[in-house]
């Protein structure tokens, strides 16, 4: 099945879920990050479709993915009249086994920006590495495409790429997570971390320190009253109550600019909506909140 490459939505929700796998299970390797660069990557990811000229190529670092999808290279297997083309990978290592360019399908897109996203992927752990875990432990991490980097992309692409059997099912995998979701168009499923959710169109990713990151966790699939978001969250102002209704409308707020105001108000409930701040302006402490994760449509 052909992805049209200008499809944003979709390659977006795609980056993100080959990220969360490979971030997770990064646990179980040399290159394990904390909890907080995990999250990290994904409130760093940006993935747009704009043209640039020939430079236009995908790049990363510690506080940036960035996935250019008109990048020259996919823009020219969209113009092969070839039924195979050679996928060119940084010119030092071009030729390696592992890590070097590979032939491919020449209308094979989804595959070759899969690469993408694991050389990418490989930066941002590298530089995460030596600027947040420690430059002495991680100096081999220095060099842009030094061996710190190729050990990092070797290990995905090992994992998850150079065996076709292994490729083929990774990318199946989170292919159907994706058009799964969004052709079951009758259902809305709403992921546990928050950096998941869909950026809205012309919008901009979600700030770590917006309140309501943490407000999501902890309503997610679990109803609280106000008082206990207040304890949890550990609000302490002349109003807490009132904070808390700020940190809801934010939340619905966005929520809103990503669904309909109408599939909000679904997501998140307001118990005793009758006695709630968004009628008098004032929060209620015995209200209550829950993110409801699954919500199906009529």
């Amino acid at each position: 099945m052909n992805i049209d490459i200008k499809n944003v939505k979709f390659f977006d929700s795609f980056t993100r879920s080959i990220i969360t796998q490979c971030m997770e299970e990064l646990k179980d390797s040399e290159f394990a990050l904390p909890l907080d660069r995990k999250e990290k990557a994904l409130r760093v990811l940006k993935v747009f479709y704009r043209k640039r000229g020939h430079n236009n190529v995908p790049k990363a670092g510690n506080n940036a993915i960035l996935m250019n999808l008109a990048y020259w290279q996919l823009e020219k297997m969209l113009l092969s009249k070839e039924k195979t083309i050679w996928i060119k990978e940084y010119n030092s290592f071009d030729k390696d086994r592992e890590i070097g360019g590979f032939t491919l399908d020449s209308k094979d897109i989804v595959t070759a920006y899969t690469s993408d996203i694991l050389h990418e992927l490989s930066h941002f752990i590298q530089y995460n590495l030596y600027y947040g875990v420690g430059m002495k432990t991680w100096s081999i991490m220095r060099k842009p495409h030094g061996n710190g980097f190729k050990s990092v992309y070797r290990y995905l692409r090992n994992k998850y790429f150079n065996d076709v059997n292994i490729r083929n099912a990774f990318i199946d995998k989170h292919k159907e997570i994706v058009l799964g979701k969004t052709n079951r168009t009758n259902v809305i499923e709403l992921p546990e971390n928050i950096f998941n959710l869909p950026i809205p169109e012309n919008g901009k990713a979600i700030r770590s320190n917006a309140k309501y990151v943490q407000l999501y966790s902890l309503i997610y699939n679990n109803e609280l009253k106000v008082s206990d978001i207040i304890t949890a969250m550990k609000i302490d102002n002349s109003n807490p109550a009132n904070k808390v209704r700020v940190y809801i409308s934010d939340l619905r707020n966005r929520l809103k600019d990503i669904y309909s105001p109408t599939i909000a108000a679904q997501i998140l409930p307001t118990k005793n909506f009758f006695n709630n701040a968004f009628e008098y302006g004032q929060g209620d402490q015995n209200s209550s909140y829950k993110i409801n994760p699954t919500i199906k449509l009529d």
